[in-house]
């Protein structure tokens, strides 16, 4: 069992799990307080209104991210009042706490829901656990693309590359013209982020997870070949001081014109349509090296804590029940400037990058998550650490100090149960 089951376990056993059975007003808890966000919340939160007035939901924000909503959720749990549906991350965050009995599975409530069979395979597995599903995806991000100046393109005659050969030699281009080739951000999951693709194709998809899993060693030489890969097609051609700049720093980098490409989740394309560009015009975007038709993403997702009184259970199931309704989905990724997981929410409402990223996501191969989500959260906060120092000066001998430093921890974490095999 997890670290963090434990705690909450322990916790919950000390006080006694009658506390969370005490009446209370239904709830969901976010973090997601403002912009787009909150009011792709509020569009969610109408669709659950309309289908079921009799069960309401109040909602309360925990400022911050996962981690805080970790904290606030051990708290609630101390204190017998959790909500009745709270806002997580896929894969390791929700199987901590299905590990402690904290939340509940919801195959019975969402069953019926129209395209609930229909939803990707490589989504279904990190809202699962046992076969069980444990979370709605609402929905998808894709990471594994790259957008890049059309413009810059144009005038140099390049043409979208096709694999990591063809990126050297674009890059190469851009920089011999005198613009900077590729974009990156500070902080331990930006450049993490860009290694997705490469080790995808580097592995393959039964190693992909196997690495996530456990079940492949860090030291592995398909792993090296990967990550060198990787280091001479992207972080050599990383643009100056970019351990300086936050994604959105980046972004305007990008915008001004000043960078060629730039891999980042596709919540760009939200702020270049702010910046006033449009998809298609001033930008495009082509599938990072490796992916070979599949697509790599990540997700929001809710889930329903277990122990709550009878009223607040049945107005969480409603809310999740409308959250992975067509309805729902389109209204919340409408506004969110995202994906739908359920296949028959309806796109009329897509930007034209949005419904260029759902076309490539329904033609996929395989829609793949998020590495980092595959593994246990200290393990994926290491993994990022020493990718993003190791890319300010790549150096191979550097990098297997890395692949040994991670595979130290990979045999740890395996004595101790904490990885799944997704």
């Amino acid at each position: 069992m997890k670290p963090l089951a434990k705690s909450i376990l322990a916790a919950s056993t000390a006080l006694g799990l009658a506390g969370a059975a005490q009446a209370q007003d239904a709830e969901i808890w976010t973090y997601w307080a403002s912009g787009a966000e909150a009011d792709a919340l509020t569009a969610l939160m109408g669709v659950t209104a309309e289908q079921y007035p009799d069960t309401p939901l109040a909602t309360r924000v925990i400022t911050g991210n996962t981690a805080e909503m970790r904290r606030a959720l051990q708290t609630a749990f101390l204190g017998g009042q959790p909500p009745a549906v709270y806002q997580s991350g896929m894969a390791q965050e929700l199987k901590s706490f299905v590990d402690a009995g904290r939340i509940a599975p919801i195959d019975a409530y969402v069953e019926g829901v129209e395209g609930a069979a229909e939803l990707p395979d490589g989504v279904r597995r990190v809202v699962s656990v046992d076969g069980q599903l444990y979370g709605v995806p609402l929905n998808m991000h894709v990471v594994s693309n790259v957008f890049y100046n059309r413009a810059i393109f144009d005038e140099l005659g390049l043409e979208a590359p096709a694999n990591a050969e063809e990126f050297q030699a674009v890059a190469a281009a851009i920089e011999e013209a005198g613009y900077q080739a590729m974009g990156n951000a500070g902080g331990p999951g930006w450049t993490m982020y860009t290694t997705y693709s490469f080790l995808y194709g580097g592995l393959g998809e039964d190693g992909y997870y196997a690495l996530g899993s456990g079940e492949m060693a860090f030291t592995d030489p398909a792993v090296k070949a990967a990550l060198t890969e990787w280091s001479e097609t992207y972080a050599e051609h990383f643009m100056d001081d970019w351990t300086g700049y936050t994604w959105s720093d980046t972004g305007g980098v990008f915008a001004n014109g000043d960078v060629a490409m730039y891999q980042v989740g596709d919540w760009l394309s939200a702020y270049l349509a702010d910046a006033g560009w449009d998809y298609g015009d001033q930008y495009g975007f082509f599938p990072a090296p490796g992916m070979d038709g599949s697509v790599v993403m990540q997700m929001d997702v809710m889930a329903m804590t277990s122990g709550i009184e009878e009223a607040a259970a049945e107005a969480g199931a409603d809310f999740l029940r409308a959250s992975l309704s067509p309805e729902g989905q389109a209204a919340f990724n409408n506004v969110k400037v995202s994906v739908a997981p359920n296949p028959l929410a309806a796109t009329d409402g897509y930007s034209a990058y949005g419904k260029a990223a759902a076309e490539e996501i329904g033609s996929a191969a395989a829609v793949i998550p998020n590495l980092k989500n595959l593994l246990p959260v200290r393990l994926g906060d290491e993994f990022g650490t020493l990718i993003a120092a190791y890319a300010e000066a790549p150096d191979a001998d550097d990098l297997d100090g890395i692949l040994e430093t991670l595979e130290d921890m990979r045999q740890e974490m395996l004595e101790t149960g904490e990885f799944v095999r997704w």
